[in-house]
Parts: C-alpha cells; structure tokens; sequence
C-alpha cells in the first residue's frame, strides 16, 4: 500500500497549488511544471504544442520518473493551458490516463501494474509569478483503479479502486523561496481491494470509507523539495515542515478466506487526526482517535463475533533526528481511556458477574535526554551500522513523568526519574549506569486475588505465591488493600526495594 501515495504524487506532480497578484502566463506555467518535475527526480515531455486564442497545447504529455527499484510511467494526454486575461491560467486535463510502474518486490520478483487515474470536471487554475505559483483546484470526483498487474509475467487476480467525492484545495510552489505549501479537503474517500491468492483457495478483502477529510502542510527548504538528499542533509541546509491530518468517521471491513478457515473484522472510528513536524531540532508527531470500535468473527473464535471498544487513543513522540555529541530532548506519550470487552466474553468466564466491569485505562509519560550516534535518516549509514561495536546512540536522562494502569479494579500508579553515564563503567553488563528513583502505588490487587481464587480461575497456591513475590518488593500502603515501593538504583548495580537491597 505504500507505493500507491508515491504513484499518485508521481503521475500529478503539479496539479495541486494559494494566490500572489500578478500576471503570469501560460508558458510560465508549463515551465514551472517542467522545473517543478526535474526538482522530484521526473521527466515531463509533450509530443509538441500549439498555440492559439489566448490558449497553449501541450500534445501528447508524459511523465516518467526512474527510482531505486524501477520506472514509473504516464502517458496523461494533452493539457491545455487557457490565459483568463486577469492573470490567470485554467488548465484541462484529460478526464483520465494510466500510471505504469515497473518494480522488484521484496522477494526479488518483477511487478508490473497499471493505474487508471481519473477526475472528470477537474478545475485548475494557476495565479501568481514566475517562481512562485498557486494553484486551486476542485472536482467532483477523484479516483484511482488498478487495471492490470502481473508478477514475473504472470497476471494474477486482485481488485484496488480509490475514490475521493469532492475533491478541492490549493497547492503553493515557490521556486526561489524553495517553499510547497497545500491545503485539501475531502467530504468522502472509499477505498476497495480484493486479492485472490494466485495458488487457488485463498480470498482478501478490504473495504474502507472515511468522511471530512482535512489536511494542510508547509515546507521550506531547497533541497527537501527535491528529496535528493538525505534527510539529514536536508535538514542541515534548514529544511522544515509541518503537516496535520484530520478526518471524521471511518468505517472498515476485512476478510479472509482458505480452504478450511475464514476471518471477519470490522469496525470504526468517530474522528481522528493527526499532526507531525519536521526541523532541524528533530521530529514531532502526534495522532488520537476517538470512539473506537472492533467486531472480530471467524471460525477459530468460539462465538459468533467479539466486540472490542475504546474511547480514545492518542500518542506522541518527540526525538532528535540528526547524530549529535549534545543529549537532546525527547518524549513518549501513549494513553488509551475507556477500553471494553463483549459482554458475552465476560460471560463466559465470569457468568456472575464477579470481576469490575469498569473500562480499563493505561496513561505512560515518559521524557529524558539521549543522543543518536548514527545518521538515523541515512538509510545506508543506518544500513552499515554494525551492533557489536556499539549502541546507535546514548540515553543520558529518563523520567517516568506518570504511570497509571486501571484493571478489574485494581490500579498501578507511579513516577520517577534516572540519569545514566555512558562512560563504559556499570553494574550492569553492556548497558549504561543508572542512577535514579521510582515510587509506585498498587490498590486493590488483593481484593482482586480473592475473587479470580473464588472463581476457581487461580489456584490458591498461586495467589499466595503472588502475594509472597508482592512483599520483597511493596509495603503496605496509606489505604486499604494498598501496596507502595520505592525502587533505586545505584551506578554499581545496586538496587533497593524501600530500603532493602534485593541485587
């Protein structure tokens, strides 16, 4: 699925662009176009063109672009650029035209496929200067279809369509700004694949919708429009970039089939977005969804169908991207809320209803400092990186700024906070020497033990052994069935449970 996003960009590599006043023609434009394909690593050609009327004809247009792994190809058409006389530029293209890609696979097989790209009542119009245009663009539909595709030669069987109702945004291009600037909108995207394993007896199915789908991004920075270079060069040169996602429902279906088993998942989400920043100070992203739901059917499931669902889900990761002798900051932020099982798997290991019904909960918030040994973004430093000379890179400082995890009652609190030397000397093998504190708070686990003993799902013996293991570690807390410890840990090796040395 990864290929399709590059395809796409690859066969329209200027229809999308916000509005500088001042007049520029159609020739400015098919040159920029023609620049702004040379900068993406494409070739873009016409067959020959015409001019009349106000309007220039390019005829028989194609793009083609070489990659690590192969060709990308389209023939699109003729594309007419028509001068409105106010400074702008309408483009036509026409309704459709095939994207060809040539490749190797991961297991060294030729792959060749065909794309129909189609936008019937596609509108572009282009505004601005030589060097920095904008275009807007709107359609009623936009779609993708694969056609035909071949492994080693040999067709084989598999459905893939992609359509966007409306489509509409802006895309801005600045040449000597070295600026991509684009805002889309899009009220509803489907998406269907079918694959039939090419041996016989196996089918997978995919279905998708998704509604109110925004997205904007901003990018400054020469050689990232290129993407020649590696990221971290890029990022040396000042490259940034920013981008946010957001989107409203989403409904998904997956199936599968062989000759003995079938697999059925289905679900959905309320709302989603997502957020990611690129600098030279690192990588930030971000990304939560809402009202999640997941129903899993089968026949190795022992019940017509399990329902799973969640409130919210949300995560953030922020980290250095470029090798540095200086501890950088970074963070980890994971929290899911609201987590429920299908009644009727609790039903059947808890018929009376013995064991909290409440939903489960885990919040982890970790911060610290580390620096990365290694070009990360360079895929072939990354590539002769050698693990028996070393880490990729060095943790200085963590801090667990809060931990909470609430289940069947019982809930697990902490925080604390670590610092490492990265000279060579610890106690404890190859890894670093911490040095550092963390507390923690168990509540109602000994209420739990009882009730799984009276369930018969632990056996007695089990439960004491639990609690025996809990009190190395814990003392009692300042409330009822209420665990706390406080566990250090020394450069050396040492570490301590409330004050006892365990190692």
């Amino acid at each position: 699925m990864a290929m399709f996003p590059r395809l796409a960009a690859a066969a329209l590599p200027c229809l999308l662009a916000p509005a500088a006043q001042a007049d520029v023609t159609a020739a400015d434009v098919w040159a920029s176009w023609q620049a702004q394909a040379r900068s993406f690593g494409q070739s873009l050609s016409s067959a020959g063109e015409g001019i009349g009327g106000g309007a220039l004809t390019q005829r028989r247009v194609t793009l083609s672009m070489e990659t690590a792994d192969g060709t990308i190809e389209s023939e699109i058409g003729d594309i007419v650029f028509t001068e409105s006389g106010s400074g702008a530029v309408a483009i036509a293209l026409p309704d459709s035209y095939p994207v060809t890609l040539r490749t190797a696979g991961d297991g060294g097989e030729d792959l060749d496929l065909t794309l129909q790209m189609r936008h019937p009542g596609l509108e572009i119009v282009a505004t601005g200067e030589p060097g920095a245009l904008n275009y807007t663009l709107s359609s009623p539909e936009f779609g993708m279809e694969l056609t035909e595709i071949a492994v080693d030669g040999t067709p084989f069987d598999m459905v893939l369509e992609i359509l966007a109702t409306p489509l509409s945004g802006s895309y801005g291009y600045e040449t000597n700004g070295q600026a991509l600037s684009s805002d889309l909108e899009i009220d509803a995207l489907a998406l269907r694949m079918e694959v039939d394993d090419p041996e016989g007896g196996g089918l997978f199915e995919l279905s998708m919708t998704m509604e109110d789908i925004r997205s904007d991004g901003r990018s400054t920075g020469g050689s990232a429009i290129a993407g020649a270079l590696p990221l971290s060069a890029m990022l040396a040169q000042g490259f940034s970039s920013t981008s946010t996602i957001s989107y409203g429902p989403v409904r998904y279906a997956i199936s599968g089939t062989d000759m003995q088993d079938t697999f059925n998942l289905d679900g959905s989400i309320g709302s989603g977005r997502v957020a990611a920043d690129v600098t030279p100070d690192g990588l930030s992203y971000t990304g939560a969804n809402t009202e999640m739901v997941m129903n899993l059917s089968g026949t190795s499931i022992p019940f017509p169908s399990l329902e799973i669902s969640l409130a919210e889900s949300s995560g953030t990761v922020r980290m250095p991207l470029a090798p540095s002798d200086d501890p950088q900051d970074f963070a980890l932020l994971t929290q899911l809320t609201g987590l429920e099982i299908d009644e009727m798997l609790w039903s059947m290991f808890d018929p009376q209803a013995l064991l909290p019904r409440e939903p489960a909960n885990l919040l982890i918030d970790l911060a610290g400092k580390a620096n990365w040994l290694i070009d990360i973004t360079d895929p072939e430093a990354a590539e002769d990186f050698d693990p028996s000379t070393g880490a990729p890179g060095e943790i200085h400082a963590l801090d667990l700024n809060a931990l909470r995890l609430s289940l069947l009652g019982a809930e697990l609190t902490g925080e604390g906070a670590f610092e490492f030397d990265n000279s060579g000397t610890s106690g404890f093998a190859d890894m670093p020497a911490p040095d550092g504190t963390a507390e923690f708070e168990l509540t109602g686990l000994d209420g739990l033990l009882d009730t799984l003993v009276s369930m018969g799902l632990m056996p007695e013996d089990q439960a004491m052994g639990a609690r025996m293991m809990l009190g190395i570690f814990a003392q009692p807390g300042p409330g009822p069935d209420s665990l706390v410890s406080t566990i250090e840990v020394k450069p050396d090796g040492t570490v301590m449970a409330n004050g006892q040395r365990i190692r």
